[in-house]
């Protein structure tokens, strides 16, 4: 399902999509599944180390970073975090 909205490329997929999203959600990440917990928290540690933040769950085997938009953030950011993202996980295409 192709979403209306800008992507940043990192993936599209999102959990519960409905009309009351809030500032925060999920991003289903392409080329991280079968991830263990441990891994979404070596992620988190690479975005630390990148100077940006969002906290990686692994559910079901699916990387899932948590993002939230706020007044204060520009597209820019976002774009930022999918470069720090591919980066880490080794993904060349989305």
């Amino acid at each position: 399902m192709q979403d209306s909205r800008r992507g940043t490329g990192i993936g599209d997929a999102v959990p519960g999509r409905n009309t009351l999203a809030g500032a925060m959600g999920l991003v289903r990440l392409p080329g991280a599944e079968n991830v263990p917990p441990e891994q979404a928290l070596a992620l988190r540690e690479r975005l630390l180390d990148a100077a940006t933040d969002a906290p990686v769950n692994a559910l079901d085997g699916i990387a899932w970073p948590r993002i939230s938009a706020q007044a204060y953030n520009e597209l820019e950011d976002f774009e930022r975090l999918a470069e720090v993202i591919t980066k880490a996980l080794g993904i060349t295409s989305v």
